[in-house]
């Protein structure tokens, strides 16, 4: 039998629901707030047409939202390919092409970026918030 990161953190919400889950920098969750987030953005993901092998890159400054999609993902069978914030979208489009990702999801900083390296590599772009 094997244990899916999913699965761990529904148990913990159904065992700990209020227990401290994750933090970053002031923003903090507990487990029902990380398991509700993970399976919003899992539904969301699944309606963009994310399906159990795909691979979605993660463009995004990193916070806790990246968790729900590392989770939501997981949830779906799908491979969650987070890129550094770091990278300028000329150092983000070699990594973008090598993924050759479902899906490139990515912030308000890097939307605009984001949607030309989308056009011009021909992939489905979503912008959180």
């Amino acid at each position: 039998m094997s244990t899916l990161i999913g699965d761990v953190l529904a148990d913990a919400a159904r065992l700990r629901p209020q227990a401290l889950a994750a933090t970053l920098g002031d923003e903090a969750l507990s487990f029902s707030e990380a398991d509700r987030a993970a399976n919003r953005t899992a539904h969301a993901l699944a309606g963009l047409g994310v399906l159990p092998g795909d691979v979605v890159a993660w463009w995004t400054s990193g916070d806790l939202r990246s968790l729900d999609g590392g989770i939501g993902l997981a949830r779906l069978g799908a491979v969650f390919a987070p890129l550094s914030p770091l990278l300028s979208p000329e150092e983000a489009r070699p990594v973008l092409e090598y993924l050759a990702p479902r899906l490139v999801v990515v912030d308000g900083e890097r939307a605009e970026a984001g949607a030309a390296l989308a056009r011009e590599l021909g992939l489905a772009l979503a912008s959180l918030g």
